[in-house]
């Protein structure tokens, strides 16, 4: 994730925006590769924050169509919160509110399977660094 966050103007309002990284560090090319990011703000290990995440709904997808990344690819892509208001937006760029960034990386393997990684990374408050939520992070098999 990117740090520190940017205010985006987007068509309807004012949304804080963070740039995702995507690495395939894997031995084979991930084929038709289609990457869901999103944002959302709240106070760590918020109750209300965790519900949204975990309540992402993620596409069906059925066969490859999209970017193909190599072994050693990688992609960018910008994770948006909702439009917000000022106050909120401040507080989110001045470290009083945790910025969440979350989602899911979806894509075929040379062998025609389908695979999905979902993540999930939150900054710490007074613009700490981004770590690991501990939810949303999977390989494949969606927790329930």
């Amino acid at each position: 994730m990117s740090n520190p966050t940017s205010v985006c103007q987007f068509p309807g309002g004012t949304r804080i925006c963070a740039d995702v990284h995507i690495v395939n560090s894997g031995r084979t090319p991930a084929i038709g590769v289609r990457i869901h990011r999103y944002a959302t703000s709240g106070a760590p290990d918020s109750t209300d924050v965790e519900a949204v995440i975990k309540a992402m709904k993620v596409p069906l997808y059925t066969s490859p169509a999209g970017d193909m990344l190599g072994s050693v690819g990688d992609k960018w892509g910008t994770a948006a919160t909702d439009v917000l208001n000022e106050a909120t937006a401040k507080e989110i760029l001045d470290g009083k509110t945790s910025l969440y960034v979350y989602g899911v990386v979806q894509y075929f393997d040379i062998f025609n399977e389908y695979h999905e990684t979902g993540f999930c990374s939150y900054r710490l408050p007074n613009n700490g660094p981004f770590i690991v939520c501990e939810y949303g992070n999977w390989f494949d098999t969606r927790p329930k």
